[in-house]
């Protein structure tokens, strides 16, 4: 989802930039176009947009996978294949493009729930290397290597990344013989964070959401992100 609202805020300003208005509720009449991000409970909008004949395009990666390889509980495999559902009606039924994230997005989506018939491209994610770069400033230590992890949200099956930062780090210092940090940005569970910190022996800091702004000197901080 952060990923979603980060493509979103950009996207609507590169727009704004080029004279071109933008709205995010499908009740904002009219207009000429619109942007699906991921997928919207708003169906009866898109109904309305299709039947007036206004161009639906809908950007899409990949499904919600996580709860069909492990167990994350029953309130979250609802919420993923929910949300699988809605993304699926959206591509098939409603959108007339779909731009996919990458070549991989666009073959799963098509292995799993078959091609749609409407017109496709894949767009990678671009970076604005004016603002994240590594010129700039930093704070990064000196004393030991910080592993970084950056995520909007995690929990509710994606706390799997906490698991695998713990393993990296555990590799640096035990096979390499580093002095190992880890540190973790976004929003992270109470009940998550209370457990990571009895469960490993490496140093975690938890520094919870961060603005946008700062992220770039963030990740400047990070000997391995």
């Amino acid at each position: 989802m952060g990923g979603m609202v980060s493509f979103r805020r950009r996207f609507m300003a590169g727009l704004e930039s080029r004279g071109i208005q933008v709205s995010t509720s499908l009740n904002n009449r009219p207009y000429d176009a619109v942007l699906v991000i991921g997928g919207t409970r708003q169906l009866p909008g898109l109904w309305w947009a299709r039947r007036k004949g206004i161009r639906i395009v809908q950007r899409l990666n990949g499904m919600n996978w996580i709860h069909r390889k492990r167990r994350t509980g029953w309130k979250h495999t609802l919420r993923a294949e929910y949300g699988n559902l809605l993304l699926n009606t959206i591509r098939t039924r409603f959108a007339d493009w779909v731009v996919y994230q990458s070549k991989f997005a666009q073959g799963w989506w098509e292995r799993v729930y078959g091609k749609t018939g409407v017109s496709t491209k894949v767009v990678y994610n671009a970076v604005d290397l004016y603002h994240y770069s590594p010129e700039g400033e930093e704070e990064r230590p000196s004393d030991r290597q910080r592993v970084l992890l950056v995520e909007g949200s995690l929990g509710g099956g994606y706390e799997q990344g906490l698991e695998t930062v713990d393993r990296m780090a555990e590799i640096l210092r035990s096979d390499h013989g580093r002095r190992v940090e880890v540190m973790v940005v976004g929003q992270v569970p109470v009940d998550l964070k209370a457990d990571w910190q009895e469960r490993t022996s490496i140093p975690m800091v938890f520094s919870g959401k961060q603005p946008a702004g700062q992220i770039p000197q963030i990740d400047r901080s990070a000997h391995v992100l």
